[in-house]
């Protein structure tokens, strides 16, 4: 009886045992590493409590807007062993001139939204570094950055993500017309009449005629 006892209580022991050490190992070897992990916007603080500086890859919403108050060179400290990125990057109403903490970035990935990098809306902002980005599989919007030059973006954004790209009403955008309206018999007009390729989406929605 005595050694039944024992052996039930060892087995229980072991099985306890496997069960600590399985659990140990899952908040370290599971997909989410949550030391590098953030979501929300980007303010100064130690650097420690937005990501760890051993993280090469960094998950959720980076957003960087009116509230930031991290400077140039700042950002790039900030980013400069980021190599991934799973989610989504929004710069948007910033008083920065130059984005090149992006420049060691190569890879783009989805992560609870459609859009992987966004730069909407910044007055002074004339350069985007993205030197090492190669690889995408979400939406990359450049837009209303009225001193941004976006041309040099175009050819590349084209070899990475394919149609998944915008860029309109910049300084300089790609070249060619820009179709960003609902047509109607009067903004027809504005298309013209030797236009052979179109870039994006068309979508027929029922007009009632």
């Amino acid at each position: 009886m005595l050694n039944i006892l024992y052996f039930l209580m060892s087995t229980a022991i072991l099985e306890l045992i496997i069960f600590v050490v399985d659990n140990q190992g899952f908040d370290y070897d599971g997909p989410m590493d949550y030391d590098c992990y953030y979501w929300d916007t980007l303010i100064a603080m130690p650097v420690e409590d937005l990501w760890a500086s051993r993280c090469d890859t960094v998950t959720g919403k980076i957003t960087i807007d009116s509230a930031t108050n991290l400077t140039e060179s700042q950002l790039e400290k900030l980013f400069q062993n980021i190599t991934t990125i799973n989610g989504r990057v929004l710069v948007e109403r910033t008083n920065l001139k130059r984005l090149t903490f992006l420049k060691n970035v190569v890879n783009l990935n989805t992560y609870y939204s459609a859009y992987v990098l966004e730069i909407i809306d910044n007055p002074f902002l004339t350069q985007v570094n993205l030197d090492k980005f190669t690889s995408a599989d979400g939406m990359v919007t450049v837009r209303g950055n009225p001193l941004l030059n976006a041309s040099k973006l175009c050819t590349q954004l084209e070899k990475i993500v394919g149609e998944h790209w915008r860029i309109s009403r910049n300084k300089v955008d790609c070249g060619g017309f820009q179709l960003d309206f609902p047509l109607t018999f009067d903004s027809i007009l504005n298309v013209p009449p030797n236009l052979t390729f179109i870039h994006g989406d068309v979508i027929f929605r029922e007009t009632g005629a």
